[in-house]
């Protein structure tokens, strides 16, 4: 039910409209997000023993990496749509745009 209320669908829709072998893949899905962690998006497999992972050797460690693109975010959000450093008015957000370096 939840796939069908995910798709805006109602379940006799879904039933007829999805798949069997469609149905099945999205359940396969929602049963992996399930046991994925919110906060770290780590899944519970790498660690969990009964599920062939390991708590003392982990196949994951976290590392810090850097994006250009989240700083140039960041830094057009602090500056705001009047470069004053007030937050922007509603109706004002930010969006990437092509650049032409003509």
């Amino acid at each position: 039910m939840r796939t069908a209320s995910a798709h805006h669908l109602s379940h006799e829709r879904y039933l007829s409209e999805w798949s069997r072998d469609d149905r099945e893949a999205e359940s396969a899905l929602a049963e992996w997000d399930a046991d994925t962690c919110m906060h770290c998006g780590l899944h519970r497999s790498v660690w969990d023993e009964a599920m062939g992972g390991s708590r003392r050797r982990p196949a994951l460690r976290p590392v810090w990496k850097q994006c250009i693109g989240c700083m140039w975010w960041a830094q057009a959000e602090q500056e705001g749509p009047f470069g004053n450093g007030q937050k922007p008015l509603p109706g004002w957000y930010l969006s990437w745009q092509p650049v032409s370096y003509e």
